[in-house]
C-alpha cells in the first residue's frame, strides 16, 4: 500500500537530482524532446488561431482544451518514456503508442483529467461571459485558480503514477501521497523552475522590446519552457518512485 510522502529527501538535494535529470534528458532522450517541442509549436500555433475560427469565448475555451488533450493523446508515450526514464534509466527515444501499453492511454486520460482542472476556471469565467455575467466570473476566478493550483500540487504525483503504474493510478491515491506534505511539495515541484520561468519572462520582454532576434528567441523560449515542465516532471517522479518503492 502507498504512504504518505516522508519528510525526507531534503528540499536541496531534490532540486539538484532535477537539475541532474535535466542534464541527463538533454543528453539521452534528445529525440523525445525534439518530438516535444515540435508539440509545442503545433500546440501554440493552435492556441492562438483558434479565436479566428470560433466566435464565442467559451466556445474558443473548449476548442483550445480539446486542442491540448489531442496533444496530450500525440505526446503521451514520449512522455511515459521521459518518467521510466528518470525512475529506471530506460533509455527509449521515439517508443510506438503501444510499447508502454496501457500507460500511454492511461497517461492520456488523467493528463486530459489535470488541464481540465488548469482550465477549468477559464472555462466558467467563459461560460458565465457568454451568459452576460462577466462581473460574477471576474469575482470567482482567483477563488477558482487558487483552488485549481492548490489541487494540482496535490496531485503532483497522478502523472508518474500513471507512467510509472498505470493499474494504480487513481485520484484518491495521488491525493494521499501529499496528505500533510502540501508546502514541501509545492516548493519541491516548483522552485527548481523559477529561473527557467524568469528567463521567459525576460525573453518576453526583450520580443515585446524587438531586442532579439526570431530564431534565437523562439531557441531560447522552447529551451526555458522545456525546463519549466522537465525540472517539475523530474521531482514528481522522484517523489512517487520514493513513494512507490517505501509503501
Amino acid at each position: 500500500m502507498d504512504t504518505p510522502l516522508s519528510a525526507r529527501p531534503r528540499l536541496p538535494e531534490i532540486w539538484t537530482a532535477a537539475y541532474t535529470d535535466l542534464t541527463r534528458i538533454v543528453r539521452d532522450m534528445y529525440p523525445a524532446l525534439a518530438i516535444i517541442c515540435a508539440l509545442y509549436l503545433v500546440t501554440a500555433i493552435g492556441w492562438f488561431t483558434l479565436p479566428l475560427l470560433v466566435d464565442t469565448s467559451l466556445g474558443r475555451m473548449v476548442m483550445r482544451f480539446l486542442l491540448l488533450v489531442g496533444c496530450a493523446y500525440v505526446a503521451a508515450p514520449y512522455y511515459v518514456a521521459l518518467h521510466r526514464f528518470i525512475a529506471m534509466g530506460e533509455v527509449r527515444w521515439i517508443p510506438p503508442r503501444d510499447a508502454h501499453f496501457p500507460a500511454a492511454d492511461v497517461y492520456t486520460a488523467w493528463a486530459a483529467f489535470t488541464q481540465l482542472i488548469l482550465l477549468g476556471p477559464l472555462l466558467l469565467v467563459s461560460v458565465l461571459d457568454d451568459f452576460r455575467l462577466g462581473t460574477l466570473g471576474v469575482l470567482l476566478f482567483p477563488e477558482l485558480q487558487l483552488l485549481s493550483w492548490w489541487l494540482l500540487v496535490r496531485l503532483a504525483t497522478l502523472l508518474p503514477m500513471a507512467a510509472l503504474t498505470p493499474e494504480r493510478a487513481s485520484f484518491r491515491r495521488a491525493l494521499s501521497h501529499t496528505d500533510g506534505r502540501f508546502l514541501h511539495v509545492l516548493m519541491a515541484t516548483t522552485a527548481p523552475a523559477v529561473p527557467a520561468y524568469v528567463a521567459l519572462m525576460v525573453l518576453a520582454q526583450a520580443a515585446a522590446n524587438r531586442t532579439i532576434e526570431a530564431i534565437p528567441w523562439m531557441l531560447m523560449a522552447l529551451a526555458a519552457l522545456l525546463a519549466m515542465q522537465m525540472l517539475p516532471l523530474s521531482v514528481a517522479t522522484r517523489l512517487y518512485w520514493r513513494v512507490r518503492n517505501e509503501g
